[in-house]
């Protein structure tokens, strides 16, 4: 398996369990889901890693960035009381020491939040994309350095 579905694999065991509204249920987290997630089955959590640059640390590894998006996907109802923002809050504290994380990478570090409405399915989704950084070597990228 490669590292970086191991780093989107390692995040989901992270972030499964965040449970901010009871009234909800536990969130359900998915690692690179790319279909919408239906309206029963909210709040969920999508991690995908839609790129990653890559460079010659030296000439036996390679560092890698990619960019991790942790979307946090919830029902806009008036009756809500807690708001993407409590989400985020958890993922943010969990993000903060990933220990099942910590084996694989050297550095991460949140670099944007991004919240989007969909007022027409009653959806809002707030983002919180990562840059992270690993090394492997050419020819074993499912081996973290």
């Amino acid at each position: 398996m490669h590292v970086r579905q191991q780093i989107r694999e390692a995040i989901k065991g992270i972030l499964t369990g965040i449970n901010i509204d009871p009234s909800q249920g536990l969130v359900t987290v998915y690692a690179n889901r790319r279909r919408p997630v239906p309206a029963g089955k909210l709040p969920a959590i999508r991690v995908q890693t839609p790129s990653e640059n890559s460079q010659f640390e030296t000439m036996d590894s390679l560092q890698r960035e990619p960019t991790v998006l942790i979307e946090i996907i919830t029902e806009d109802k008036e009756s809500n009381s807690v708001t993407p923002d409590d989400y985020a809050e958890a993922v943010e504290k969990l993000m903060a020491d990933p220990v099942g994380l910590k084996s694989l990478i050297s550095n991460h570090v949140l670099t944007s939040t991004t919240l989007q409405i969909d007022s027409e399915h009653n959806i809002e989704q707030m983002t919180l994309a990562y840059s992270i950084e690993y090394f492997t070597t050419p020819d074993a990228p499912h081996v973290a350095l």
